[in-house]
Order: C-alpha cells, then structure tokens, then sequence
C-alpha cells in the first residue's frame, strides 16, 4: 500500500510540473513537436487469441514482434496530422522464432490463427478540431488492410490432418472513422490514444486452402491506439485490434501488442 501511495504521489508531482504548457508548446528533442515527419522503430510483445475457436489453445500466439511508424504531426485548428503503422515484417520474427523452436504449425498449415496488417499498413489521417491547448481533439478517417485466417481441426474427419480454414478469412482492405486524441501530461511526456473502426471495400484474396463463401458477410475491424511519448524520442504503447465477426462462424480473433520503441525526427 505504501509502494502504491509514493507511486501516486510521484505521478501527481510529475503532472503539475510545467501543467501550463500546450501541446504546440511541447519539445521533442530540443525542437517543437509540431509540423514535423518521424520515423519510429518499436519492439514489440505481442499476443493473438481466438476464444471461439473449438479448440482456443491451439489458436494463442504469444512472441516478440516488431513495428516500423511513421507520422507528421500538426498543432493547429484545422490541420491535418497522419500516422502510418506497419507490423508485418516484424511479425515475421515471430514465425521463424516459432519454426526454430520446432513448432512447424505455422508452416505446416496445423491449427491456428494469423491477424496482422498487410502489405500497405494502416493509415491514419484526422484534422484538429480546435485551437491548441493542453490537450488537442482531432478526427478523420482511417485506411486499414489485414490479413486474417483461422485453420480448425474437423472432429467429423478420421484423421487429424483435417482441417478447414472457414470465413471470414483472407486479405482485406478497409476504411473508416478515426478519432484521436492528445494530452500534454508535462514537459517530458505526451499521451496519445486514438480509436478506429474499418469496414472492408474488398477482399482482395481468400486463403488459397479456404473454404470461401463470398455470401458471408465481411468482417468489421476495430482499434486502439494508446502511447506515452517522452521529450527523448522514447515512447511505450498499446495497440489492440480486434475482429468484429459478423457472420455465425466461430471466430473472434484479437491481438495485444505491448510497444517500447524510439522515435526521431526524419
């Protein structure tokens, strides 16, 4: 209890230090925040589940991953800021850690779950929707693409290399709201958070291995952005993302990644 009370006291302490100061007052390495491109590398621990699945165990992913970002942040009424995240090529150290530890499900098609961003990345863009203060609102609209497929074991098939992959699988690309926001805790550190929901134009591809049913109506996705960015260029995030299935197949996949990552001004 006395560990929690100094905890509380130091977070208040740090919050009333520089309180004052607004968000396109905010240094970032000795220089404004504001009207700048960065270019951040994070490591990351990241965690898929997918509890519906006949047999969740077996779809728990758990590893050390990694993220590319990029952003250009603006400050002003009416300007309008963009973040980029992109996670696949990180996600591949999870798929050869995986293979060196033995585990060949993932090569061998056994039963699983993959959720990751694809090729392009998700894409942020929202306009401030007021005059900088300690903290900034802004809105605007999101362009996501995922790659998404679930393999089950069929208990009806005599052998137990029977397995199906079913909808909603395959390699979307949607769009949708973004809503973000911003608050200056201090000098040193920035929280951010941001929420989005995509809805899918077009499924570019399904599983090659699939059972495709193109009547089946496409998923929905959500996420959360959470980060506290330091004055150092350091930041440590949240990001959650989360199948919203929309059909009567069990699937609803979600992936956790906790980020520390560094940032710099490109």
């Amino acid at each position: 209890m006395k560990s929690f009370f100094y905890l509380l006291v130091i977070f208040i302490t740090a919050t009333l230090i520089g309180n004052s100061q607004t968000l396109d007052d905010f240094e970032f390495m000795g220089e404004y925040y504001a009207d700048e491109l960065y270019l951040g590398f994070a490591v990351s621990s990241s965690h898929v589940t997918n509890n519906e699945a006949p047999y969740p165990e077996h779809h728990k992913l758990d590893g050390i991953s990694g993220e590319l970002t990029m952003r250009y942040m603006r400050a002003e009424k009416g300007e309008i800021s963009w973040r980029w995240q992109h996670k696949l090529i990180g996600d591949m150290t999870i798929f050869m850690t995986e293979v060196a530890k033995g585990n060949t499900h993932l090569v061998e098609r056994g039963e699983n779950t993959g959720f990751s961003c694809g090729l392009l990345g998700w894409w942020n863009w929202t306009m401030n929707v007021h005059e900088p203060k300690k903290y900034m609102i802004s809105v605007g609209a999101n362009f996501h693409d995922y790659f998404l497929g679930s393999t089950y074991q069929v208990d009806s098939l005599p052998a137990s290399s029977d397995r199906v992959s079913l909808e909603p699988q395959g390699y979307y690309f949607a769009i949708g709201p973004t809503i973000y926001g911003q608050y200056v805790l201090n000098k040193y550190v920035v929280l951010e958070a941001g929420v989005s929901y995509s809805i899918p134009f077009w499924r570019a591809v399904s599983l090659d291995y699939a059972i495709v049913d193109n009547d089946y109506p496409n998923p929905h996705f959500g996420q959360i952005n959470i980060e506290a960015i330091s004055k150092w260029g350091l930041y440590a995030g949240i990001n959650y993302n989360w199948l919203i299935n929309r059909g009567d197949l069990p699937n609803n996949v979600k992936r956790l990644d906790l980020t520390f990552g560094f940032r710099f001004r490109v």
